[in-house]
């Protein structure tokens, strides 16, 4: 519509990519996958994507960072609880070594005791022994005491430891779903960079365009269903005229010129026809008028020279068809003397062949011709049929001369002239001929 309204004079895309050229040739269109303008929003759309991975992969290096460093810190700070922790097992086992020697030195004591209650004599080493013996004791309970704190103190460090390493791992991992997420990040950015610059070649190597040009000269105003709605609309209306062929106005001065002397030819040939149908209408009515003359004068011939051949009885011709004399066949019927009215084919077989003899001088009785030819026409009948079948040639001579092939010697009598072949010699024919009526 908008190339038609501005009379063909710019080139115009549609949004599925067909290509209206100046002067209203369309290219490119249904097998297009994607047009320009639908390119270009995807492209702005994948610009936007980009950039929110771009923010987002900035956020998650951030992450990542901060956790690298909580992770160093608390490192840092289990090196220390730990330098700690041998600081005071180092403790631990000198007090239980200062125990061992302050517990031998015990025994020595409590076995001086002993001993001296054995003697019963108490005496200033005694009491020094005593008061010796009451601060190793009073000092023992202390380093037992401490121990025991420096122990508790080491479960609660060790736990700690754990917690801390418990929560060690969780960051670890935390960690390795955050770099495979950026990965992955990365790799739809380079399948979306690698797509934007396609996209940006197919931009400027077919619409001589960069895309800032494009998306400062181009924009979709209506909204993007509706505008679907309305190229697909397009697309089928394109459809339905298909491919446009600049030339047609050429083709169709041509073909139109074609048609027109084709449809007089056609005019010419449908008049020829009627006439030729008209004419051939005429010849049948004339056919069937003579046919059905003609046929009724055999008709009645054959009856007469089926009556007089055969001495008696009757015989006729009927039609199958009457009234469509094109398809119709002829039934003979015949009636010997003393035998009922019948079909030909239910005659004995010289009665077939006398009847057949009937209907041929039948037809020659109505239309006479120069000159007939019989090759044994009478070869089934017996001497007395010879006999009539001679004498009714002898009534057609006038009219008609017969020339016969025939082997029965009754037949011969009645000819003018004999011609026969003989074979004197082996392998050596000869011809005699008699003229009988000079014999007479």
């Amino acid at each position: 519509k908008i190339a038609h309204r501005l009379n063909y004079q710019y080139k115009i895309v549609t949004l599925d990519g067909e290509l209206i050229n100046y002067g209203g040739a369309v290219t490119g269109g249904k097998f297009f996958v994607k047009s320009a303008i639908t390119e270009k929003l995807a492209l702005e759309q994948n610009l936007k994507d980009l950039q929110a991975n771009d923010d987002q992969i900035q956020k998650l290096e951030n992450k990542i960072n901060e956790i690298d460093n909580q992770y160093q810190q608390q490192e840092e700070n289990l090196m220390q609880k730990k330098q700690i922790m041998y600081s005071l097992e180092n403790k631990e086992n000198h007090f239980l070594e200062s125990i061992q020697q302050n517990q031998e030195e015990i025994t020595n004591i409590e076995e001086e005791i002993k001993r001296l209650n054995n003697q019963q004599t108490l005496d200033e080493a005694e009491a020094a022994m005593m008061e010796k013996y009451a601060h190793a004791k009073k000092e023992k309970d202390n380093i037992v005491h401490k121990i025991n704190e420096l122990r508790e103190k080491r479960d609660q460090i060790e736990e700690k430891l754990n917690q801390q390493d418990a929560e060690y791992r969780l960051k670890n991992k935390e960690l390795h779903d955050k770099q495979a997420k950026i990965k992955e990040l990365e790799i739809e950015q380079n399948r979306l960079d690698v797509k934007l610059e396609n996209l940006l070649a197919y931009l400027s190597n077919e619409y001589q365009m960069t895309f800032e040009y494009a998306q400062n000269n181009y924009h979709l105003e209506d909204e993007e269903d509706k505008v679907r709605e309305e190229v697909n609309s397009l697309k089928e209306k394109l459809a339905k005229i298909g491919f446009v062929n600049q030339n047609a106005p050429k083709e169709w001065e041509s073909v139109n010129q074609r048609y027109e002397f084709l449809t007089k030819q056609k005019e010419d040939l449908q008049t020829s026809a009627n006439n030729l149908l008209t004419t051939i209408k005429e010849l049948d009515e004339t056919m069937e008028k003579e046919f059905k003359k003609v046929f009724k004068q055999i008709n009645y011939n054959f009856g007469s020279v089926f009556n007089e051949l055969f001495q008696g009885g009757e015989a006729k011709l009927e039609l199958t068809e009457p009234n469509d004399f094109q398809k119709t066949a002829i039934n003979i019927k015949a009636q010997p003397p003393g035998k009922k009215l019948t079909s030909i084919n239910l005659l004995s077989g010289g009665e077939k062949a006398l009847t057949a003899i009937c209907l041929l001088f039948a037809i020659l009785k109505t239309k006479p011709v120069s000159f007939c030819v019989f090759d044994e026409i009478e070869a089934a009948l017996d001497e007395n049929n010879v006999t009539i079948f001679g004498e009714y040639l002898k009534k057609m001579e006038t009219k008609t001369q017969f020339i016969i092939i025939t082997h029965k010697k009754k037949t011969m009598e009645y000819v003018d002239l004999l011609y026969g072949i003989t074979m004197q010699e082996r392998g050596i024919s000869k011809l005699v001929s008699v003229k009988l009526a000079d014999l007479n």
